[in-house]
């Protein structure tokens, strides 16, 4: 039954029990005649008398009022209502009769049925109905069903406007989504077969008379209608709530209702006793959480340590994301905000097609770039790019990363499927490229992902474009690429301190030389002009040119990852700690190693305090255990070591070259 409760709060302190006692002796509920159902002692020594109904209470409100008024005051508790959650309400819920329905919401909120069905006839009383996925927007006979069910209980559907509509559900502005499920589209190759696919491939016609766009769309359209026949295009539901969160066991999820039940009972009531029993339950949920995602990641990451590809796609989801690849609601341009998902797009397309003119532009106003140009045609200019042979189209095809269409269905294991059996297909469509020098029209589609600099920025200049192309198109960039580059370094077009981009030259040889210009500047007697304090190359350069804003940029780094380290090294094994340390950790060490090595002893030791941390988080060993001995086990170098290392390499390729040269 639903109680009615009076507040009976004293005047000035005293203890709860002193309000009792005297309700007791002058009020008299036993002579009023009145149904009690409770007495709740407060802490402030007020007391909460439950009557079965309203009369009983209006009963001892005037008596306490007659009897106490001077050191008592009456108030009407305002009863919490009980917020019902009927989950998982599929269709055949409006085909229930109310009695059954009601007995479902009594079950699912461990009351009894008299106490559910009283409940639903109280006025203000609100019941939440999760998935039932109806669009209300238009007539249908369930979701007919479901307003006759709200209209039947006195219920209000309180929000009118749908905020978004989609083909499997309605979400709510302001409310929490009542699916967890989105829809995905994906190629399916469990039914791929290589020998079938490649039977059927070399069997399809092939004509290679005619442009290069005609013999494109020939081989594209050959592979691809195999693609479609034995790997269609189709859609799955996947989980958006905790759908990275594996470790979500039933036992967890059993033991989260536990938790949510007992909270429910806690906000109704306001005792103590269930507010801590909530909460001794979800902490209890909070270690049973951590204690099956340290077991998750110790059995998957093991089970993955050869399979690099699954390695670091579990190792991702314990990696810190600051979420910066999520683009915004809105977009800034200019002086305009674009909001509109189409809007924005074509808003990007136009930013970055003009950025590209720009770069152009901003090429032909160098001063220098006629000159340059001049020199250019100089050197013996290349008439036609030479033909490119199958070993050459297998040599680009290993250097590709895996990489896949959707439309097409083309990824990089099908291009070497196709290579194996019909390789001089490809091979023709390239070389006519370039003997004809116009790239397949079909081929210059890509699609462009923004992706933002900095974190939470909605200016369209702080994005970068991605840009995601077919594999086969990949493979005529890099043929064009591979002559264009031996053009430029048979020719010596390419200024000599040109490092990026560059096989064989890296940041470091060019900051080295940078800093060895201006040492040898400053010991002539010359004035070197520089910005103190500049990050050139990732490398923080200052006027003495002594690196102290290096040091304490590389402790920040290597400290937060050593952090990070060992908040998530308890489930990893010894070869995964390793592995995150050598991907995390070592090469903020390594990088530009040689220009740390006049640093003072102080920097130094504080270099290796922190290499130590990371040894004793890998080990699981102690502060005293001995630094050689860390580094003998994990066969590392200690970090001036790793200087006198970078050093040795550079001279030993400088003793080389001059040795290879005379």
């Amino acid at each position: 039954m639903l109680h009615v409760c009076n507040r009976i709060k004293p005047k000035k302190d005293q203890a709860s029990q002193k309000t009792t006692e005297d309700v007791k002796q002058k009020v008299n509920p036993v002579r009023l005649a009145v149904g009690i159902e409770s007495v709740q002692n407060l802490r402030n020594g007020s007391i909460i008398i439950s009557c079965n109904d309203k009369n009983s209470k209006e009963k001892i409100k005037n008596q306490v009022e007659n009897e106490l008024g001077e050191e008592y005051q009456v108030e009407e508790v305002k009863m919490k209502l009980p917020k019902f959650i009927l989950i998982n309400a599929e269709e055949e819920y409006m085909n229930k009769t109310d009695q059954d329905l009601i007995k479902d919401i009594a079950d699912q909120n461990e009351l009894s049925k008299e106490v559910a069905n009283e409940i639903l006839e109280h006025n203000g009383i609100q019941i939440i109905c999760g998935d039932f996925n109806y669009d209300l927007s238009k007539y249908s006979y369930y979701g007919n069903k479901y307003i006759e069910l709200i209209q039947r209980y006195g219920l209000q559907q309180i929000v009118t406007e749908y905020t978004r509509i989609t083909e499997r559900n309605i979400s709510i502005e302001g409310k929490s989504n009542i699916h967890s499920y989105e829809k995905v589209k994906y190629r399916n190759y469990k039914n791929y077969d290589k020998g079938i696919f490649q039977e059927k491939l070399f069997d399809s016609h092939w004509d290679n008379n005619g442009d290069v766009n005609q013999i494109s769309n020939n081989l594209i359209n050959n592979i691809t209608n195999i693609i479609d026949n034995m790997c269609p295009i189709e859609q799955k539901l996947i989980r958006t709530n905790n759908k990275d969160k594996k470790w979500v066991t039933g036992e967890v999820i059993e033991k989260m209702k536990i938790r949510d039940k007992k909270y429910k009972i806690a906000a109704i009531t306001d005792n103590e006793n269930d507010w801590r029993e909530y909460r001794r339950t979800r902490n209890e949920v909070t270690t049973l959480v951590k204690l099956e995602r340290e077991r998750y990641f110790e059995n998957v990451l093991d089970n993955n340590r050869n399979d690099p590809k699954k390695l670091w796609k579990n190792l991702k989801i314990l990696l810190p994301n600051k979420n910066n690849d999520i683009l915004p609601d809105k977009i800034k341009f200019g002086n305009y905000i674009a909001c509109e998902d189409v809007e924005i797009a074509e808003k990007f397309n136009i930013q970055f097609i003009d950025s590209i003119k720009d770069i152009v532009n901003n090429i032909n106003k160098y001063k220098n770039s006629e000159t340059i140009i001049q020199e250019i045609k100089t050197h013996n200019s290349i008439d036609k790019f030479e033909e490119v042979t199958m070993q050459k189209l297998k040599h680009f095809l290993k250097t590709l990363k895996y990489s896949a269409n959707l439309e097409t269905g083309i990824n990089t294991n099908i291009l070497w499927d196709c290579c194996e059996c019909v390789g001089n297909w490809i091979l023709d469509v390239i070389n006519e490229s370039l003997s004809s020098g116009n790239f397949p029209e079909k081929w210059k589609a890509s699609t462009i992902i923004p992706v933002p600099k900095v974190v939470n920025t909605y200016s369209c200049e702080e994005f970068r474009p991605i840009n995601t192309v077919p594999p086969y198109e990949k493979l005529l960039e890099l043929a064009v690429k591979d002559q264009v580059d031996k053009y430029c370094e048979d020719n010596s077009i390419i200024e000599p301190n040109q490092s990026g981009f560059r096989s064989k030259h890296s940041c470091e040889a060019v900051v080295i030389s940078v800093c060895d210009d201006w040492l040898k500047s400053m010991d002539k007697g010359h004035i070197t002009i520089a910005v103190n304090n500049i990050k050139y190359l990732g490398v923080y350069l200052d006027e003495n040119l002594n690196f102290k804003k290096h040091v304490i940029y590389v402790m920040g780094k290597v400290s937060k990852k050593v952090g990070f380290l060992s908040r998530i090294a308890k489930p990893l094994s010894m070869h995964i700690k390793i592995l995150l340390y050598n991907t995390i950790i070592a090469p903020h060490f390594e990088f530009c190693s040689v220009i740390l090595f006049n640093i003072n002893q102080n920097e130094m030791q504080t270099l290796q305090k922190i290499q130590n941390r990371a040894m004793r988080c890998i080990l699981k060993c102690n502060r005293y255990t001995p630094i050689e001995t860390m580094l003998q086990l994990l066969m590392r170098l200690r970090v001036d070591y790793i200087l006198i290392n970078g050093i040795w390499e550079i001279a030993n390729a400088l003793y080389v070259l001059q040795h290879f040269f005379q």
